[in-house]
């Protein structure tokens, strides 16, 4: 129970902060405690570690592709803008393709990944589990805000598209989607890390009678 507490105190403050290295951090830091406290549990073993290399990939190209005006001054918002929105979509599918296809995956490539090492499962107990049908939830809703993000900025700069000027700053005063973009992202990654910490409760651990994608 305080670990449960001091997480969801710790979520709480960095969303309100916004903090984009902090969020990363106590994402990554959660799901390696998960990865490390729960690795005799196999499902919840491929699933933190997927989502651990997906993360640091993330992280790691918002480090070295500029999206912030205070590392690449001359380039335009509008195309800073876009690849900070890209990257996000980009991982955000890539990820939901992970946790779709999570239960093949383990079966026909990593049944080998457990512990102890050559531990045997049937095709059953590596199904999926409720926290992922969560996590699947909270990634779509990721990609829509992504993908309205993007849609928004190219609409917001058509100008820069080649589109007459006179008639491109009819839409200069489309920000909704922009400065509603960072709270919401925060709030879905509290969503998140709630669904990831609730893999290793007994409810999140649930296997699923339906199967959500066969392979």
């Amino acid at each position: 129970m305080l670990f449960v507490f001091l997480a969801l105190a710790s979520v709480a403050f960095i969303t309100l902060v916004g903090d984009f290295t902090q969020m990363y951090l106590l994402y990554m830091i959660s799901v390696l405690g998960i990865l490390i406290f729960k690795k005799e549990d196999t499902t919840a073993l491929h699933l933190c570690l997927g989502l651990l290399i997906f993360k640091i990939l993330e992280f790691s190209a918002l480090q070295i592709i500029p999206t912030r005006a205070s590392i690449a001054p001359d380039t335009a918002m509008v195309w800073l803008n876009t690849n900070n929105y890209l990257i996000h979509l980009v991982f955000d599918i890539s990820v939901l393709l992970f946790l779709l296809f999570r239960p093949p995956l383990s079966r026909h490539y990593l049944r080998w990944l457990t512990v102890p090492l050559g531990k045997s499962h049937t095709d059953e107990a590596l199904t999926y589990t409720q926290a992922e049908v969560w996590l699947i939830s909270v990634m779509m809703l990721y990609f829509f805000v992504d993908l309205a993000a993007m849609l928004e900025n190219f609409i917001r700069n058509l100008d820069h598209l080649g589109v007459n000027e006179e008639w491109a700053k009819t839409f200069w005063e489309w920000t909704l989607i922009y400065y509603l973009y960072e709270p919401t992202k925060n709030v879905l990654n509290l969503i998140e890390l709630l669904a990831i910490w609730m893999s290793v409760s007994r409810r999140g651990r649930q296997k699923l009678d339906k199967v959500i994608l066969r392979v």
